[in-house]
């Protein structure tokens, strides 16, 4: 039986955490770009699928950039199995995603998804 933790929660194992490892993405990956957002995908060969979440300072100011981060982190969250496995992805939130609606940034996330072919 899977753990609805992990099926439905963002444990560490899924997410990129070492400056490193999101400068791998950012350097060998792919950038797909939208109004709101920019999707970099690395594809590898585990079975894993990493993802990392980041809003600059364009975005706004600090309350702005957690709501952004927030918005992103739930709609990657609640998506994330429709995806392939083997994949380490940076989302990095651009000028006005945080006045969007959760709708609005989901709508987006998805199109970026299928843009980039890596929806099952």
């Amino acid at each position: 039986m899977i753990n609805p933790k992990e099926e439905y929660g963002l444990p560490k194992t899924q997410r990129l955490l070492q400056a490193a490892e999101f400068n791998a993405v950012y350097s060998r990956g792919m950038a797909y770009h939208h109004r709101f957002l920019v999707l970099f995908l690395l594809p590898k060969d585990s079975t894993d699928r990493r993802v990392g979440i980041v809003a600059g300072e364009k975005t706004g100011g600090a309350v702005k950039r957690n709501r952004a981060k927030r918005l992103l982190r739930e709609a990657y969250r609640l998506n994330k199995n429709k995806l392939v496995q083997g994949l380490d992805m940076v989302l990095v939130a651009k000028k006005g995603l945080p006045e969007l609606t959760f709708v609005e940034v989901e709508k987006n996330l998805l199109y970026l998804f299928k843009r980039a072919n890596i929806i099952i």
